[in-house]
């Protein structure tokens, strides 16, 4: 699918380059968004079949490597962005609650981290992970 004109609206699609975030990246294109799949550079891999599937859009899909935060900072930002959503969420106010949050739920329970990094993640999948 080749396009004329580039599209006018922009979506970021985090972690577009698996095989979800690609398909997710084509959809948004044929829906006419400039699509930005932001990943991890070092999967180089991945980065080129990633080039070599959304070729046909030509320059409505781009990629853009994440590379470079560090990885202390960024978590401790996720938790607290976790945790204040966690509050926001929970918060009684006159109009009600909008749900409920047990981050006791997650897979270890609150002896669990609240947030992963992508390293954190794989490793949880490998020992755990199943197929249903």
């Amino acid at each position: 699918m080749s396009h004329s004109a580039p599209p006018t609206r922009v979506a970021l699609v985090t972690g577009g380059i698996g095989g979800l975030g690609t398909e997710i990246c084509r959809q948004l294109a044929r829906a006419g968004r400039r699509v930005i799949a932001l990943d991890l550079a070092s999967r180089e891999e991945r980065v080129a079949a990633f080039h070599a599937e959304t070729a046909d859009f030509g320059d409505a899909i781009a990629f853009e490597p994440a590379d470079g935060a560090d990885e202390a900072a960024a978590a401790k930002v996720a938790r607290q962005l976790a945790a204040h959503l966690m509050q926001v969420c929970s918060d009684h106010t006159t109009e009600g609650t909008i749900w409920p949050v047990d981050a006791n739920l997650r897979p270890e329970g609150k002896s669990g981290p609240l947030v992963r990094t992508l390293a954190s993640h794989a490793g949880y999948y490998e020992r755990w992970a199943k197929t249903w």
